[in-house]
C-alpha cells in the first residue's frame, strides 16, 4: 500500500526528513494532478486532508480514503451531506460538497503541508470556524510558504465557491513555471 504511512504522521514525525524546497511543490502539484483526475471522472472526494494522504515514497503522496468520496451525476454539481467537519463553509451550513468544496479543502491541505502538520483552527467547531471566515478571518501564513503560494491557498478558501481555482488551474501552478523544473520528473502517473 504506502511504505512511508500517511502523509501527516510523517509531517508530524519526520519534519526534518521534509525538504520544504522540493517536497512542498511536488507534494502539492501530485495531489492537484490527483483531484483533476478525480475531478474529470467527477468524483468529489469530499475528505481532501493531510491524514488522507499516503506517502509510498518520499517523492510519490497518493490520494486515499474514499469512503465519503461519491460520483456526481451529469448536471449535478453537488452532493448534499451531513454537516460536520472544518469544510467549506458551504458545506457546513448546508451539506454542499462539491468540487469548488474539495478545492477549498485543498487550500486547507495545503496549508497543513506548509504548517508541517498544525491542526487547522485548533478544536473549534465548524460553525465557529464559519464565522471567523464571514468576518473574512483566515488561517495565517505559514513561516515556510512563498507569498504567491499563500496567495494561491488564500484563493481556494474564497467565500464564493465559483471564484476559487479550480484542479486544473492548481495543478498549472504547482506544475509550470521554472521553480517547478526539479519535481516535473516526479509528476508521471503511477499505478
Amino acid at each position: 500500500m504506502a511504505a512511508m504511512g500517511a502523509l501527516l504522521d510523517h509531517l508530524l514525525d519526520h519534519p526534518n526528513d521534509v525538504d520544504p524546497k522540493f517536497h512542498l511543490k511536488l507534494w502539492p502539484a501530485q495531489v492537484a494532478l490527483g483531484m483533476q483526475y478525480l475531478e474529470q471522472k467527477r468524483f468529489v472526494h469530499r475528505d481532501l486532508a493531510c491524514r488522507n494522504l499516503l506517502l509510498s515514497s518520499p517523492t510519490l503522496v497518493k490520494i486515499t480514503d474514499f469512503g465519503l468520496s461519491r460520483a456526481t451525476g451529469q448536471g449535478s454539481d453537488y452532493y448534499k451531506a451531513s454537516q460536520g467537519g472544518k469544510y467549506a463553509p458551504e458545506s457546513i451550513n448546508y451539506g454542499r460538497f462539491t468540487h469548488s468544496s474539495d478545492v477549498w479543502s485543498y487550500g486547507i491541505t495545503l496549508w497543513e503541508m506548509y504548517t508541517f502538520g498544525d491542526q487547522p483552527y485548533g478544536q473549534l467547531p465548524g460553525f465557529k470556524v464559519v464565522d471567523l471566515l464571514e468576518r473574512g478571518e483566515r488561517l495565517p501564513q505559514p513561516a515556510s510558504c512563498s507569498n504567491a503560494v499563500y496567495r494561491l491557498m488564500t484563493r481556494c478558501w474564497h467565500l464564493q465557491p465559483q471564484q476559487r481555482p479550480t484542479f486544473v488551474q492548481l495543478a498549472q501552478h504547482f506544475s509550470g513555471g521554472s521553480e517547478y523544473v526539479d519535481v516535473k520528473p516526479y509528476l508521471m502517473t503511477k499505478g
